[in-house]
């Protein structure tokens, strides 16, 4: 059976972030190992993954995330996407792989209608009938926003992705 993921903000290479999110890794090498690792210990190939925006600050190694990861991916994108087109251009002459990149996006999903943005929204079309997935606010209070509003970043969900039943408990 193919399952669906939710995931944001990996910030693969990026150096920074681990001090800036308090990330518990000691080196860039291993939050992109511990990522990946955690990341196919639960999407399985056929899955389908939508990752909410930041990826990769480097090419090459947001090429090799993708070389390796399981899942078919949807990508949302966020401010510190601007390497990514050329990763998904790259990673698509190595394995054929097509990978769909939008700015937000309305989906339903197994009778459940989402808005996809990499953006924290107070309002947006069709609140009332429709859940907002998100990233972008690494911030721990954020974790708590829940009803309609869920909060992908990985740094508050242990760096593992969201599957679509925890999204709509």
């Amino acid at each position: 059976m193919k399952n669906v993921w939710f995931t944001s903000d990996f910030h693969l290479n990026h150096h920074n972030i681990i001090k800036y999110d308090n990330r518990p890794f000691s080196s860039v090498e291993e939050m992109n190992y511990v990522i990946l690792k955690n990341f196919n210990s639960k999407v399985k190939d056929k899955d389908d993954v939508y990752y909410i925006g930041d990826f990769s600050f480097s090419i090459e190694v947001g090429v090799d995330f993708l070389k390796h990861a399981n899942g078919n991916w949807t990508f949302l994108l966020g401010n510190h996407d601007q390497k990514l087109k050329r990763i998904l251009s790259q990673v698509k002459e190595e394995n054929g792989k097509n990978y769909k990149v939008h700015k937000k996006l309305f989906v339903e999903i197994n009778n459940i209608k989402f808005l996809l943005y990499h953006y924290p929204l107070e309002k947006w079309e069709e609140q009332e009938k429709r859940i907002l997935v998100f990233g972008h606010t690494h911030n721990p209070d954020m974790k708590k926003v829940g009803g309609k509003r869920k909060n992908v970043c990985i740094n508050l969900t242990n760096y593992f992705p969201v599957s679509f039943e925890k999204i709509i408990e």
